[in-house]
C-alpha cells in the first residue's frame, strides 16, 4: 500500500476539488449546465450518438447516417467534431438511463481525475518529487483552461488525455520507446481531431525544446525527429478509416482555411487580456462583467491561469542560474509569444481558421512544467531575486484592471469583483513568494494553499453560475423535451396513424424554437426524432454553403453562421415540409398554403399540413446557372448547377414529361424505392449531397450532381424503376485500407524491434 500512497493522497485531493465544483449543485439539486453549449448543442447530439449506438448493438448497422439531424446528416464525418467515438461518451453510453445532466457531471469528474493521473504520470518522467507532481497535476486538472471548457464535453475530453502525448514524445526522447505516442494520438484522434491538429502543430517546437534540454545539443535532432513523423504518420493512419471521411467532408466547411487579413487585433482589449489571463482565474468574469470583453468570442475567451503559483514560476524561471535552461524557456516563450500577439499566429494554430485562442490550453500546460522545474530546483533561483518578482507581479495584479478601467474610460464601480479578484491573486502571489524564500518544507506548504485557492475559486464559480431560476431545474429541462410527446418515437407514430402516406414518405417538420420549443434550441426536433428546418452546429454540411448563399435569411435570424433556421415559403415548399407544430397560427412561416388539421395537438397545439407538400425526389423541366437565378421560387421548377458543362449534360435529361417517386422506406444507411416515368427525365432529391451516397436505378450506379443549392440531382430512365440508395462515407473504403496497411507496417516495426532488443539482452 505504501507504494500506492502517493495516488491515494492525489486521488484524495482530486476528489475535494471535484466536489468543491460539484457540491452547490448536488446540494441546490440543480442540474449541471456549467458551458454555453451544453443545452442547445451537446445534449442533443450525444442523444443521437447513443441513438445509432443502440442501432450498431441492435442489428449491426454501422453509424453512417443520421436522418434526424439537419436535413438528413454525415454523421460518421459530421459528428466526429462532437466525440462520436470519444471514449467518455462511449462509457457515457453504458450509463445512459441516467439523467443526460447527472451523467455528464459524473463523466466530468471522471475527466478531472483522468487530467489529474495523467499529468501525474507526465510529470513522473522527470522524477520530480511527489508533491510537485501533485501541485502539477491539480493545476492541470482545475486550470481555467479546464473549467472553462468542462462545459464543452469534447474539448475537455481531449485536455484530460493530452499528457499522454507529451509523455509519449518524452518516452521515445529519453529511451526509444514509441508504443505510448503511437497508442496516444489514436485515442486523441479518435477523442478530438480539432484538437489533434493543434497540438501537432505545437509538437515540432516542444520537440526541439525538449531534444535540447535533454541533450544539451542540437546534434542528431534532424535523425531522431524523422524517425518519430514516421511513428507519428503511421499512428495517423491507423485512425483513417475515420480521419480521412472527416477531412473529405470538412474540407469545404468555410471556417477551415485561410488567414485573417489582420497584423494585429482591433481591439486593445484582446491584448490587454493577454496581460491578464494569467494571474486570475478568468472563468470567474468571462462572460460577466468584464472589462476585457471584446465583440468576438473567439478573442474574449483567453484561458491560461493555472494557480497563482504557477504565475509566478514562470516568472522566476527567466532568472535560472543553469543557462541552458534559462535560454530553452526564452526561446520557448517567445515563441509562444509571437504566436499569442498576432492573429495569424493564433489563426494558424486554430487550422488557419479563427484567431482563437483555444490553443492556450499548451501555454497553461507547458508554464506547468515549468513551475515544476522550478520548484524542483530552487537552488538555482536566488532568493532576493524571487522576493522581488513576487513584489513585482503582485503590484501588477493589483494594477492591471484599474489601469485598464482609465485607458478605457468605464466606471471603476461597475468592475469591482474584477478588481477585488486581481487582488486576491496579488495577495495569493505574495504569500507564496514569502512561502518559497522562507519556508523548508515549501512544496508542502504550497501544495496546501493551491488546494485551498482552486478549491475556493471553483466552488465560487459553479455557485454563481447556477441557474436558480424555473429555467435552471431539471423539471424544465425535462418538461422542454416533452412539449410534443411523452416517450421516444411517440410523434412519430403519431403523424404515421394520422395519414397513411406517411409509412412510406420522407418528409420534414416545422417546429418553432421560440415557442414549441421555448427558446431552448434549434436542435429540438433531433429530440423528438422527426426531420427538423433548424440547427445550431459548428459541422452543417459544407455543400450546403450554396443554400445559404442562395437564401441568406436561413442564417439572419439568429445572426450566426452556425445556426441554420428555413422560414422562408420557397424553402419550405422546396426541402419537402409536410406539417407545422405551432401555438398559435401567427407563429406559422407566411406564404405557405396551410391548412389546419389538428387544432388540439396534446391540448393547446395546432398541427397544419402544407397543401403545396411535394415527395422527397421531384422530376424538373429546365436546366440554368446559379448567375440566373431570379428568385427562390425557380427552385421548384429548375435545376441549378455551377458549370455549363453541367448544364450541357443534364439538358439532354430534363424535360416535361411526368414523374414520380413512388413508396419509400428510409432508414439507417439507406433508401429503398421506386420511381415512374412517362418518358425518363431528371430529378432533383432534397438530401444534402455527399459522395458517400451511392445510388443505384434498376441495380446500374447513376451519375448524381449537386444542384439547387447542395442537393442530389440524378437522370432516371422511362417507364417503371428500383431506386436503391446506400450510404458509406466518403474516403471510408481508402482510409480503412490505410488503416489497415498503418497497422500491419507498424506492427512489423514493433516485432522486429522487440527481437532485436531481446538479442542484445542475450
Amino acid at each position: 500500500m505504501k507504494k500506492y500512497k502517493n495516488y491515494f493522497i492525489l486521488a484524495g485531493i482530486t476528489l475535494l476539488l471535484c466536489l468543491c465544483c460539484f457540491l452547490p449543485n448536488l446540494i441546490s439539486q440543480i442540474p449541471l449546465t456549467y458551458g454555453t453549449d451544453l443545452k442547445p448543442q451537446q445534449y442533443f447530439f450525444i442523444k443521437e450518438i447513443y441513438r445509432l449506438y443502440d442501432q450498431f448493438f441492435q442489428n449491426g448497422t454501422l453509424p453512417f447516417y443520421s436522418w434526424n439531424l439537419f436535413l438528413g446528416t454525415n454523421f460518421f464525418a459530421g459528428m466526429s467534431f462532437y466525440g462520436n467515438m470519444d471514449i467518455f461518451n462511449i462509457l457515457g453510453y453504458f450509463l445512459k438511463e441516467m439523467n443526460f445532466f447527472d451523467l455528464e457531471m459524473l463523466l466530468t469528474c471522471l475527466k478531472m481525475f483522468v487530467a489529474s493521473f495523467t499529468m501525474y504520470a507526465f510529470l513522473s518522467k522527470f522524477k520530480f518529487d511527489p508533491k510537485i507532481r501533485m501541485l502539477g497535476s491539480i493545476c492541470f486538472a482545475f486550470s481555467s483552461w479546464a473549467i472553462f471548457f468542462s462545459g464543452q464535453l469534447m474539448f475537455f475530453s481531449f485536455y484530460c488525455l493530452m499528457p499522454l502525448y507529451f509523455l509519449g514524445m518524452e518516452s521515445y526522447l529519453r529511451e526509444k520507446k514509441f508504443i505510448l505516442f503511437c497508442f496516444s494520438i489514436i485515442l486523441l484522434i479518435f477523442t478530438n481531431w480539432y484538437f489533434f491538429y493543434t497540438i501537432s502543430f505545437f509538437s515540432p517546437i516542444y520537440f526541439i525544446y525538449r531534444y535540447y534540454l535533454i541533450h544539451g545539443t542540437l546534434k542528431g535532432l534532424l535523425k531522431n525527429a524523422s524517425i518519430l513523423v514516421i511513428f507519428y504518420l503511421l499512428s495517423v493512419g491507423i485512425t483513417m478509416f475515420y480521419f480521412l471521411p472527416t477531412i473529405l467532408y470538412l474540407s469545404g466547411n468555410n471556417r477551415v482555411g485561410g488567414l485573417t487579413g489582420l497584423l494585429f487585433f482591433d481591439e486593445i482589449q484582446t491584448y490587454l487580456h493577454q496581460l491578464a489571463s494569467m494571474f486570475a482565474p478568468n472563468y470567474m468574469y468571462l462572460y460577466s462583467n468584464n472589462i476585457f470583453e471584446t465583440k468576438w468570442h473567439v478573442t474574449r475567451e483567453i484561458c491560461m491561469w493555472a494557480g497563482s503559483l504557477t504565475s509566478l514560476c514562470v516568472f522566476i524561471s527567466f532568472t535560472n542560474k543553469d543557462k541552458k535552461e534559462k535560454f530553452a524557456n526564452i526561446i520557448l516563450y517567445s515563441i509562444l509569444l509571437l504566436i499569442l500577439i498576432f492573429p495569424n499566429g493564433n489563426a494558424m494554430m486554430h487550422g488557419f481558421s479563427e484567431s482563437s485562442f483555444r490553443w492556450t490550453m499548451l501555454i497553461s500546460f507547458i508554464n506547468i512544467l515549468t513551475m515544476c522545474n522550478v520548484l524542483s530546483k530552487i537552488t538555482n533561483f536566488n532568493k532576493q531575486t524571487i522576493k522581488k518578482i513576487a513584489l513585482i507581479l503582485a503590484i501588477y495584479c493589483l494594477c492591471i484592471v484599474p489601469l485598464t478601467i482609465l485607458v478605457l474610460g468605464k466606471n471603476m464601480i461597475n468592475y469591482l469583483p474584477q478588481i477585488l479578484l486581481f487582488a486576491s491573486s496579488s495577495l495569493l502571489i505574495l504569500i507564496y513568494g514569502f512561502i518559497i524564500v522562507k519556508k523548508e518544507s515549501f512544496v508542502k506548504l504550497c501544495l496546501i494553499l493551491t488546494v485551498i485557492e482552486l478549491g475556493l475559486f471553483n466552488t465560487m464559480l459553479y455557485a454563481l453560475k447556477m441557474d436558480r431560476t424555473s429555467i435552471g431545474t431539471y423539471e424544465f429541462n425535462d418538461s422542454v423535451m416533452h412539449v410534443l410527446q411523452d416517450n421516444e418515437g411517440e410523434l412519430k407514430s403519431y403523424l404515421n396513424e394520422l395519414e397513411e402516406s406517411n409509412y412510406y414518405e420522407y418528409y420534414r417538420v416545422y417546429i418553432p424554437n421560440e415557442t414549441i420549443c421555448w427558446n431552448y434550441s434549434s436542435n429540438c426536433p433531433v429530440e423528438y426524432g422527426v426531420n427538423g428546418l433548424s440547427t445550431y452546429m459548428s459541422t452543417t454540411s459544407p455543400v450546403l454553403n450554396k443554400l445559404i448563399q442562395i437564401d441568406p435569411s436561413i442564417t439572419a435570424k439568429y445572426r450566426s453562421s452556425l445556426i441554420l433556421n428555413i422560414e422562408s415559403k420557397e424553402m419550405i415548399n422546396f426541402l419537402n415540409t409536410k406539417y407545422a407544430f405551432v401555438f398559435d397560427e401567427a407563429d406559422l412561416p407566411s406564404g405557405v398554403n396551410w391548412q389546419i388539421i389538428v387544432p388540439n395537438y396534446r391540448g393547446s397545439i395546432k398541427i397544419y399540413k402544407n397543401l403545396d407538400y411535394r415527395p422527397l425526389a421531384t422530376s424538373y423541366s429546365s436546366v440554368k446557372k446559379y448567375d440566373e437565378l431570379q428568385s427562390l421560387d425557380e427552385l421548384l421548377t429548375t435545376v441549378f448547377v455551377e458549370t455549363d458543362e453541367e448544364v450541357t449534360e443534364i439538358s439532354q435529361f430534363v424535360n416535361n414529361a411526368s414523374s414520380s417517386i413512388g413508396k419509400l422506406t428510409y432508414e439507417a444507411n439507406q433508401v429503398i424505392s421506386t420511381l415512374s416515368s412517362e418518358q425518363g427525365g431528371f430529378m432533383v432529391l432534397t438530401l444534402p449531397y455527399d459522395k458517400g451516397w451511392k445510388i443505384l436505378i434498376n441495380g446500374q450506379e447513376v451519375k448524381t450532381y449537386v444542384v439547387n443549392g447542395g442537393f442530389i440531382g440524378f437522370n432516371i430512365p422511362a417507364g417503371e424503376s428500383s431506386l436503391e440508395m446506400y450510404f458509406t462515407p466518403n474516403g471510408f473504403k481508402t482510409g480503412a485500407i490505410l488503416s489497415i496497411v498503418s497497422t500491419l507496417v507498424l506492427s512489423s516495426i514493433a516485432i522486429v524491434l522487440t527481437i532485436r532488443k531481446k538479442k542484445k539482452l542475450s
